[in-house]
């Protein structure tokens, strides 16, 4: 499924790049760089299984690319995701050959919070819900200043032409190698849907709307709903603008009905929203009929150095849930984003309930690691230390707990204290599946 993007570069402030030692004899006796010579040539910020490094993780990643005639050494460069912080990152001198980029080259860098890994690994990820890039000299000249939009999984963003000036998406994507095949038939892309009534009685029905577009057009889109377990049907959904909304009638208190969107563009490519339907859908009850979890978002990490690490030993960020209710709570087809405006960006599994239920008045952990073959508490997005956004919502998308958080620092927490309550303070000493502490130990 293709998104469309938002991608707005501030600046593109390219100063000399200047290479020491004019005097020393060179082989090619090529001119040093000269402006624009470097440029961000591709990104990806929420990477689950397109170009790994060299261990094996599927991390966020920047290719440079040096469109100029003379190699260029990005050693003591200074790399940000927030331009407010432009010296947050520093590449390290003395790794020779491995940091500098030939004429007509691509170096990755990868955004994966752990610079132990290699002169090439950042001290932070890219937040997939829209954020910054820089790229500084190590005097602090800016070379690349730019802000992107909300991305979409496993789809990046790039120049067409290498180091041109027109930038598309690539549902294939090109890390270290020359970019193709941007904005070429993409899949529509279905935004997040809404109800109308979130909760219906037996004599209502339901309005269901989403914004739906492509980079050609779109020819039809569908709700396909079945009430407590029966077969689909399909109601044809009309357009306006880009919003395209259908009603699924009135059903009997009680009923449950299951749904999901189908649209289809001109070039008859199809987009499913939940992506496996029927497989997943959304649900909601007619006339309501229980009352709403006690969940909050208890305690996070953004910058785990390894302080805290997962089940396997990795250093990942974390989500602590917490169930104030007098009943456990399965969090199985509930919906954790980092993107605000897309409620929908992870489904959590709803395989082994066990491992995914919160015991009332107790704590559930979700590793932010982007590797959901770890297991079910392990999700999609990742959490940017640059700050972003955490939300969690219901199976039928009705919001249960959210927050914006700003720049964190490495291994200390965000949390409530107490426990569920609107007060909260950081936490040298993280409590991950605990109640949290005294703030500052």
């Amino acid at each position: 499924m293709r998104a469309t993007y938002g991608f707005h570069v501030l600046i593109l402030a390219l100063p000399m790049l200047l290479l020491g030692g004019c005097d020393m004899e060179t082989p090619s006796d090529q001119p040093p760089p000269t402006a624009g010579d470097l440029v961000v040539n591709e990104f990806m910020a929420s990477n689950n299984s397109q170009g790994a490094d060299e261990h094996g993780d599927f991390d966020d990643w920047i290719e440079l690319h040096n469109r100029g005639g003379s190699p260029i050494d990005v050693a003591g460069y200074h790399v940000t995701d927030n331009l407010g912080d432009p010296t947050k990152f520093t590449i390290e001198n003395g790794h020779g050959a491995t940091t500098v980029i030939q004429p007509g080259g691509f170096l990755l860098l990868w955004c994966d919070s752990t610079p132990d890994q290699g002169p090439l690994h950042t001290s932070f990820n890219l937040g997939a819900g829209g954020e910054d890039i820089g790229i500084y000299e190590s005097s602090g000249d800016p070379v690349v200043e730019m802000t992107f939009g909300p991305q979409t999984t496993d789809v990046s963003y790039g120049r067409t032409v290498d180091g041109g000036d027109t930038w598309a998406a690539f549902v294939a994507p090109t890390p270290g190698a020359a970019n193709s095949g941007g904005g070429v038939n993409q899949d529509p892309v279905i935004g997040t849907p809404t109800l109308v009534p979130t909760a219906p009685t037996a004599s209502e029905a339901v309005l269901v709307s989403a914004d739906v577009t492509d980079n050609g057009s779109v020819a039809a889109v569908t709700v396909h709903y079945a009430v407590d377990g029966g077969s689909f049907a399909p109601v044809n959904l009309t357009a306006s603008g880009a919003t395209w909304s259908g009603s699924i009638p009135a059903q009997a208190g009680g009923a449950v009905v299951t749904w999901y969107l189908r649209a289809v563009d001109n070039d008859a490519r199809v987009t499913l929203l939940p992506a496996n339907a029927p497989t997943a859908t959304f649900t909601y009850t007619v006339a309501g009929g229980g009352t709403a979890p006690q969940l909050f978002i208890n305690e996070f990490l953004a910058s785990n150095s390894g302080a805290t690490p997962d089940p396997f030993g990795d250093p990942e960020d974390w989500i602590e849930i917490y169930n104030a209710g007098p009943t456990p709570v399965d969090l199985g087809g509930m919906y954790i984003t980092d993107d605000l405006s897309s409620p929908t960006k992870y489904q959590i599994p709803t395989t082994d309930a066990a491992a995914t239920t919160v015991p009332a008045g107790g704590y559930l952990l979700l590793w932010a690691d982007a590797e959901p073959e770890e297991g079910p508490t392990h999700i999609v997005p990742k959490l940017s230390a640059g700050g972003e956004a955490i939300g969690l919502y219901t199976d039928t998308l009705v919001e249960i707990d959210s927050l914006t958080f700003a720049a964190q620092t490495t291994d200390v927490s965000s949390g409530r204290l107490p426990d569920g309550s609107e007060n909260w303070t950081t936490f040298t000493t993280p409590t991950p599946g605990a109640t949290n502490g005294t703030p500052g130990r």
